[in-house]
């Protein structure tokens, strides 16, 4: 498989209201390792915040690799920001991209692809072309349907590699990576195209676009 690119974490959340620090009780000695509290015995079900302790716990589910318990979370996660923001919210795209995260990680690329076409297309109707967000998109959507030899990936790979050129530089690591990623798909379908060399030098240093909410980066 081509080397993965590291995803930034989303914008913070709008807060709900004011919320007032809550003690962490620690389990006791010897018994099973707690969940840390969510905020569920204090707001209403839909509240945005209860999401946000969703998304938190489904990341760390799956960065200890334990996918199948990350997905009930993501998908909790997502129904809740569905609902508070909209279907085509830019925050909903944040948990479409973690949930198909999960997936690609269960080798479950039927699952993953849809919902990662879905976020490129809220960020394409909101963000500018060339904003950080859309290239990660285009780069986990073509690491997602390289595993099903969709000839559509590397396009989709230099499109984001592109973008990570234009915004972070031709000499940062996630660019680097990105290229990288085109390079092994292009040798895979033996794709010709011109150099990536000539493409970052020509692709200037790109329109920062602004985000929807404040505090996106």
């Amino acid at each position: 498989m081509p080397a993965r690119v590291a995803w930034p974490a989303p914008p913070p959340r709008p807060a709900p209201g004011a919320r007032r620090r809550r003690s962490v009780r620690r389990p006791a000695s010897g018994s099973p390792r707690a969940e840390p509290p969510l905020h569920e015995s204090c707001l209403p079900a839909g509240s945005p915040a209860i999401a946000t302790d969703l998304a938190t716990l489904a990341r760390i589910r799956h960065l200890l690799g334990d996918h199948e318990a990350a997905v009930p979370l993501a998908e909790r996660a997502l129904r809740i920001d569905e609902a508070a923001y909209g279907p085509d919210d830019p925050y909903v795209s944040f948990d479409l991209i973690a949930l198909a995260s999960v997936h690609l990680d269960l080798d479950d690329h039927a699952t993953a692809v849809p919902l990662i076409s879905r976020a490129l297309r809220i960020r394409e109707a909101s963000y500018a072309p060339d904003h950080l967000y859309i290239g990660y998109a285009l780069l986990l959507k073509a690491r997602a349907v390289h595993a099903s030899n969709d000839p559509a990936a590397a396009h989709l790979a230099r499109r984001g590699a592109l973008i990570l050129n234009a915004r972070l530089g031709s000499t940062h690591p996630k660019t680097e990576d990105a290229f990288a990623l085109v390079d092994s798909l292009r040798k895979r379908d033996s794709c010709p195209g011109p150099a990536e060399a000539g493409a970052r030098s020509a692709s200037g240093p790109g329109r920062h676009g602004d985000a929807r909410r404040p505090g996106a980066e």
